[in-house]
């Protein structure tokens, strides 16, 4: 007569592999690594680097901005507050107005935060994030990234640097502290 397979002693086995996986994960190194920029924002003038692609229904406040306009953005990041302050890459991105509240409106954000500059030379990271607008300072999760933030975790604190409430140009001061493997 055949003896019966110990479906205890199959079960640990099948589940070695992925415990092994599991601990040469664990013993990858991890960063923390803080990054501090400025985004530079505009609107106006002749060579805008965010445009209005899609123009909402709904007025928001005593401004000509709506529920529902989704803006398209290609800002630069500077080391310091100055425009002509060092390149340190670009934010690409996205940003709709996604409350219909008029008296604090709220900004859902999409961005790609590329790096040109140093060590970090064509990494990249990505918010998504709910941005309240006329806070003080926003948080925001970092969700990604690529290069030497591959798979990143993280948050960023942006504050407002300068802001013009006629044209919407503005500056904004961010430090992002990202989470990631050693490569």
């Amino acid at each position: 007569m055949a003896a019966k397979p110990n479906l205890s002693l199959l079960f640990l086995l099948a589940l070695m592999p992925m415990v092994v996986v599991m601990a040469q994960q664990n013993r990858r190194q991890q960063n923390l690594t803080h990054i501090h920029f400025y985004v530079h924002d505009t609107l106006s003038g002749p060579n805008p680097t965010t445009v209005r692609v899609v123009e909402g229904p709904m007025k928001l406040l005593e401004t000509n901005l709506n529920f529902g306009d989704i803006f398209v953005f290609d800002d630069p990041l500077t080391e310091g507050p100055n425009p002509t302050s060092k390149l340190l890459g670009r934010a690409y991105g996205s940003y709709i107005f996604a409350s219909q509240s008029t008296t604090k409106p709220m900004l859902l954000l999409t961005v790609n935060i590329v790096l040109m500059d140093g060590q970090y030379d064509g990494s990249t990271f990505s918010i998504v994030a709910s941005d309240a607008s006329f806070v003080q300072v926003v948080e925001m999760p970092i969700v990604g990234g690529t290069g030497r933030f591959r798979m990143a975790r993280g948050y960023a604190h942006s504050k407002t640097y300068w802001y013009n409430t006629t044209t919407y140009d503005g500056i904004y001061e961010v430090d992002a502290y990202l989470l990631h493997f050693v490569i």
